[in-house]
């Protein structure tokens, strides 16, 4: 069996972790599972886990592009930045606020600076941000540049102050610090009332399995709902290469000009890394152009045959 991808629709109020830890006892402890980013435990919907040597491409699989439904509470700010958190301040929400909060959207577009929220797992001198909240500590978390592809108001504000919208945004994007800022713009404050990610790229709900599902499952039904590691491979410029490029990969050589004949353009720039597809397995690799012309050099090599043994 090649290495594989399997598409949880994580629950609220279960930690992603925990999702990983499911999974490698249904599968065996021998079987190296991990994740491609985490979600918050208030949120639910998809969360990415990479079995066997596909665990070498987490960081790639946490670039892909994120779409989540959201639903903020207007009028409030919390601590941790969703309705989990102690309110710290409220404010009237105004009759037109639903016309401000059309115009303030549009200000979030593209390439922006972002501070995480103090509940976040970032780290800071060593520590996680959360933990130094939760002793009371205020985390120095700097800015970071972020890029936020659409948001779409998608009902009218209710009577409770509740309104929902699609975010579509890049990795790095933290929801609850969006809601912050954007009620910080309209005026009222904002905090998350629910949050679930609808698609990790082109892999969608359809596509998933329920966490509810996962305590119940043995290993041969589980086995049944994980998908080919191409999956990921499709978001990403790809070429097809020959046996002789394949093995200057797999022995970390620099691949000079164009390494093959290409298999896709993929959904991502190129700086964020191209695959080389062989007939061993993929490699993935940096970009760096030149006068020279175009250099390839192998990051990760990850077989695609084999039992998902580790």
């Amino acid at each position: 069996m090649r290495a594989r991808l399997l598409l949880i629709d994580k629950e609220p109020g279960l930690r992603s972790t925990r999702c990983v830890e499911i999974v490698r006892s249904r599968l065996g402890r021998n079987v190296k599972v991990g994740h491609a980013g985490t979600l918050d435990g208030p949120a639910s919907g998809l969360l990415l886990i990479l079995l066997g040597s596909a665990t070498r491409l987490s960081d790639y699989a946490m670039k892909l592009p994120k779409a989540y439904r959201v639903v903020l509470k207007l009028g409030i700010e919390t601590t941790t930045g969703d309705i989990t958190g102690s309110v710290t301040r409220t404010t009237p929400v105004g009759g037109d606020v639903e016309e401000r909060l059309r115009r303030a959207t549009c200000a979030f577009l593209g390439m922006r600076l972002q501070k995480p929220p103090a509940f976040s797992a970032v780290r800071v001198n060593g520590e996680r941000a959360h933990r130094l909240a939760r002793k009371g500590k205020a985390p120095s978390l700097e800015a970071r540049p972020i890029f936020i592809r659409s948001i779409r108001v998608t009902s009218p504000v209710d009577e409770d102050g509740c309104v929902s919208m699609v975010v579509e945004c890049h990795k790095g994007t933290y929801i609850r610090s969006l809601a912050f800022d954007i009620g910080r713009q309209i005026g009222c404050g904002a905090t998350v009332s629910s949050l679930r990610r609808i698609a990790l790229g082109s892999l969608i709900e359809a596509q998933s399995l329920s966490s509810h599902l996962l305590p119940h499952m043995d290993r041969e039904t589980l086995l049944k709902h994980l998908l080919p590691v191409e999956r990921l491979l499709d978001h990403f410029t790809a070429y097809e290469i020959d046996r002789h490029v394949e093995e200057a990969c797999w022995h970390g050589q620099v691949i000079k000009d164009c390494p093959g004949r290409r298999l896709s353009w993929g959904i991502l720039p190129t700086k964020e890394g191209v695959a080389l597809v062989g007939g061993r397995g993929v490699t993935f690799c940096e970009v760096v152009l030149s006068s020279g012309g175009a250099s390839f050099y192998p990051k990760v090599n990850v077989p695609l045959e084999g039992e998902i043994t580790g």
